[in-house]
């Protein structure tokens, strides 16, 4: 088994007490030089991870707010998976009496028990919300922010540094196809990446960026 990269989560697992350890950016630097990336998963906002994570670009790329932005350090580029929370659903949160309010692309987050309001406030607006809790921390973010589409774009950005043998490699067991369909529960993106697959008569990049279109169209937000 090859394996192409290591996701790993922040607090409490590449960081203690919310700092990366010298000997933890070392592995990971040391991890990227076999050839493997480094992606890094937290339910932190982005601004929030910078400013306590200076070794932040010895990842290939990031996912924050609990999956609703994938950002690349290489290039600075942001993907959005979800839309920003609107602004009256902030001010009403804050006339319900909800304090310890952060905001970031597109997570609203506060703490226990501010989670009875933060449901009065969707249950009102009509949104389509849902509330995650990690132990004190409450999290709202859209309805269509979940980890398929979350996982599908880092593995979207990663085809495009895998180098052609290890991508052919996998291509050529139909590995791709089976993850879409038995991991991801995608069967249509399975079905269309596995017709990918069977056809000898494409070159390598080919296969790559029919791929990368296929999650792309399905996955990213309309401009």
């Amino acid at each position: 088994m090859r394996y192409l990269a290591l996701a790993s989560d922040y607090d409490g697992t590449v960081a203690i007490d919310g700092e990366m350890p010298a000997e933890t950016a070392e592995a990971t630097a040391r991890l990227r030089k076999s050839g493997r990336r480094a992606i890094l998963v937290t339910g932190r906002r982005l601004d929030q991870l910078m400013a306590v994570c200076p070794q932040i670009d010895l990842f290939d790329y990031v996912v924050a707010e609990n999956g609703a932005l994938v950002y690349a350090p290489r290039t600075r580029v942001e993907t959005l998976l979800g839309k920003p929370p609107p602004a009256e659903f902030i001010e009403r949160l804050r006339s319900l009496g909800v304090d310890g309010i952060e905001v970031g692309r597109v997570i609203v987050s506060t703490w226990l028990p501010n989670h009875i309001a933060v449901l009065q406030a969707i249950q009102e607006m009509g949104l389509e919300f849902h509330v995650i809790f990690n132990r004190a921390a409450v999290m709202v973010l859209p309805a269509g922010v979940n980890l398929k589409g979350q996982n599908l774009m880092v593995f979207s950005q990663l085809a495009e540094g895998i180098d052609q043998e290890t991508w052919l490699f996998h291509l050529h067991r139909g590995d791709y196809s089976r993850w879409f369909r038995d991991a991801v529960k995608d069967p249509y993106l399975a079905d269309q990446t596995e017709r990918i697959e069977q056809r000898s008569n494409l070159e390598p990049g080919d296969t790559r960026n029919l791929i990368r279109h296929l999650i792309d169209t399905r996955y990213t937000l309309p401009k």
